[in-house]
């Protein structure tokens, strides 16, 4: 792998020359300038760093050199050498005895910046083939080489074998820099929690997956206060980093396939949770199947149904139009309580009873009983959804009544 690249080299210049005061060069290993304080000096030959390179020890260049060796100027120049291998050498321009004394801390200085570099290269190298492997896994390109996959996965830590759940992050935002280290520091919190074997990685710019163990010992309860606390920690995190999420968890599926069904359908947790929840921030699947299933009824049936029970109430379109429709997703989502729906809405007991009243005259269905509360709940979950995902119809549609 070649250390000295050019981006780099003169980022570390720059930095050298800010604190010591004297231009610095540094030569590749043909004995190149690829860096320098002096740009007129990039791109030439530096005879005295060929010489080093090739003794691996450093040269002193006194005035009365500089006419003996090409492309030189008085100074000292050091080899750079990196897992025991001289990778380039770094000069500094001026009377050798003055500039002697700093010869060893910037040689030091330049060979743990690169250190430093390469060691960064290489967690960004991991993460890349971790990225590679997960979108392959989620994607099902592996159907035909599962032995191969296993391997892949052996080949990163990552047991495939463990019973395992799909947490789904969506970012409203895409600042790729703030996801990265995002990613970084989610995945260091993962490794020193008990959730260590979780794998963590980025699919596409606006999406963080977590693959988590789960203990099929446990209670369901259990498994899911488990993944509420995992979640939450993401949350924090997100927050931290000021990342808008949307937290969507699928639910446990047997086989090497159903690490891809649990990550479908954190997918469309998250998906759903935005159009019937959008004041909720974790979704879990399980919690939204009436609303998953409502999601896939044909758009025609979607709208003749609210259409039919929630046609006069959406039609007289005044103030109190959304308030009534709010006051339903309330009422319903606090399981027809009206004190846990009033105390919600932060209004009086009475003035929740006359808005229901409001309603059953506008539909002709009683909220507070189960039949009817159960049409108006599946009208309410329909118009919600074609509302968030449909084009309003233009004059010309004909739209079923």
């Amino acid at each position: 792998m070649k250390m000295l690249k050019q981006e780099l080299a003169s980022a570390i210049v720059s930095k050298l020359i800010s604190i010591l005061g004297k231009n610095i060069n540094l030569m590749d290993e043909r004995g190149v300038i690829i860096a320098s304080g002096d740009p007129a000096r990039i791109g030439t030959f530096h005879e005295g760093a060929a010489y080093v390179i090739k003794s691996g020890k450093p040269l002193e260049i006194s005035p009365k050199d500089v006419d003996a060796l090409e492309g030189v100027r008085p100074g000292i120049n050091v080899p750079i050498t990196l897992e025991n291998r001289t990778v380039g050498v770094v000069g500094i321009t001026g009377e050798p005895s003055e500039v002697r004394n700093y010869a060893q801390i910037v040689r030091y200085t330049v060979e743990l910046m690169l250190e430093q570099a390469a060691l960064k290269e290489q967690v960004h190298m991991k993460e890349r083939v971790k990225e590679v492997f997960l979108h392959d896994l989620l994607s099902g390109n592996w159907e035909t080489e599962e032995e191969v996959l296993m391997h892949r996965a052996s080949l990163i830590g990552f047991d495939l074998s463990i019973p395992r759940v799909a947490i789904v992050l969506s970012f409203s935002q895409t600042e790729g820099l703030n996801q990265i280290e995002f990613l970084r520091e989610l995945s260091n919190e993962i490794v020193r929690s008990p959730d260590k074997r979780s794998l963590v990685g980025l699919m596409g710019s606006n999406r963080l997956v977590i693959l988590t163990p789960i203990d099929l010992n446990s209670t369901p309860k259990q498994q899911r206060r488990r993944l509420e606390q995992l979640s939450l920690r993401a949350l924090e995190q997100a927050k931290k980093h000021r990342l808008q999420v949307v937290i969507g968890v699928g639910r446990y599926h047997p086989e090497l396939e159903g690490i891809k069904k649990s990550y479908m359908e954190g997918l469309e947790a998250v998906s759903l949770g935005k159009i019937f929840c959008p004041e909720v921030k974790i979704h879990f699947f399980e919690d939204l199947q009436v609303e998953y299933l409502v999601s896939k009824l044909p758009n025609s049936l979607k709208r003749a149904f609210w259409k039919m029970v929630l046609g006069r109430l959406v039609a007289s379109n005044d103030k109190y139009t959304e308030e009534l429709l709010n006051t339903l997703k309330n009422y319903f989502e606090e399981d027809l309580s009206i004190k846990k729906t009033s105390q919600r809405l932060f209004i009086h007991r009475n003035t929740l009873f006359h808005r229901l009243k409001k309603i059953q005259s506008a539909t002709g269905l009683d909220p507070t009983k189960f039949t009817d509360a159960f049409k108006l709940k599946l009208a309410l979950l329909l118009y919600l959804y074609e509302k968030e995902n449909l084009p309003e119809p233009t004059r010309n549609e004909s739209t079923p009544s």
